[in-house]
């Protein structure tokens, strides 16, 4: 990962300076407004570790409002090209004020010891949203995967605390859960956007169209069975992740609390969808009281160390 050591990147536009304390309000904030699973997630951390976390989470959120937001798609591509080098002057240290959210990234890449290439894979994943969503086959899909949510649990599990070798990889099983997840959940909203995230080997087996999906075609049978498949796939990372965490060192184990409460939030959102038949629209959801339940349920699990 060579991102941060390539060439000067053009200079940020103008900013006022900000200090840190209002760099991290401004992560914080994005964050709560966003009501996103992973707020629920960070609560029971210690606060330096659930600030770092709100950051991690508001340069993810920000790129990926740059690629969802626009409708055009080349004006998105150079504003994500333009966020892309104001990250890496950020953490490569060039002078110059940044937006607040890279100032904050680059003080929690310094201080966790997070690899400084990581923020550009994920923006490698982001990109390919504007490249024209196609898969062809499940493997292709997984490559996305990883970019977009895998690389983010490597950055997470270093803020955690995590140094074990074997964390990584739960990482990046977990990640891979989350995002297939996520791509159930979606399909409607996606075909939206014109995009469809189905590796089409599979669509081509089980007789799914991507004219069908793009049509909203989304209580078609075949689509069900499809969804039902990606959701199997995502149970079956979701089980690597458990098998991983558990043949952990007791310490490494015990710091993967905001995981745990992430993967009890994300596998009832999967058991909310196949109890409607992988109906999909209106979109499934979690509510706020079942995610704090969830939580707490969550959280008694990892004092009993029950994976």
């Amino acid at each position: 990962m060579t991102d941060v050591a390539s060439a000067s990147a053009p200079a940020a536009a103008a900013r006022a300076p900000v200090t840190s304390a209002e760099a991290q309000a401004c992560c914080t904030a994005v964050t709560r407004a966003a009501g996103s699973s992973f707020y629920y997630a960070f609560l029971p951390m210690a606060r330096p570790r659930r600030e770092a976390m709100f950051v991690i989470y508001a340069f993810c959120r920000h790129a990926d409002d740059i690629v969802d937001e626009s409708d055009d798609a080349g004006a998105a591509a150079r504003e994500l090209e333009a966020w892309r080098a104001e990250t890496r002057q950020a953490l490569s240290g060039e002078a110059g004020a940044v937006h607040p959210i890279l100032q904050r990234l680059a003080e929690v890449v310094r201080e966790y010891g997070i690899d400084p290439g990581l923020p550009f894979v994920l923006l490698d994943g982001m990109a390919m949203d504007l490249e024209g969503v196609n898969y062809p086959d499940f493997a292709a899909l997984s490559r996305y995967c990883y970019r977009v949510a895998s690389v983010v649990g490597l950055m997470c599990i270093r803020v955690f605390g995590c140094t074990d070798p074997a964390a990584e990889r739960f990482a990046v099983a977990h990640g891979m859960a989350f995002q297939l997840t996520n791509i159930v959940r979606d399909v409607a909203r996606d075909a939206a956007m014109g995009r469809v995230y189905l590796p089409e080997d599979d669509m081509a087996r089980l007789g799914v169209s991507r004219a069908a999906v793009l049509g909203g075609r989304f209580a078609d049978p075949e689509l069900r069975r499809l969804l039902a498949l990606l959701r199997d796939r995502a149970e079956g990372f979701y089980d690597e992740a458990a098998a991983i965490a558990r043949a952990l060192p007791t310490r490494e184990r015990r710091l993967l609390l905001p995981s745990r409460i992430m993967g009890s939030i994300y596998r009832a959102l999967l058991d909310e969808i196949a109890g409607r038949d992988y109906r999909i629209e209106p979109l499934v959801t979690v509510s706020a009281p079942r995610k704090l339940l969830l939580a707490g349920r969550a959280f008694l699990d990892h004092l009993l160390d029950r994976w």
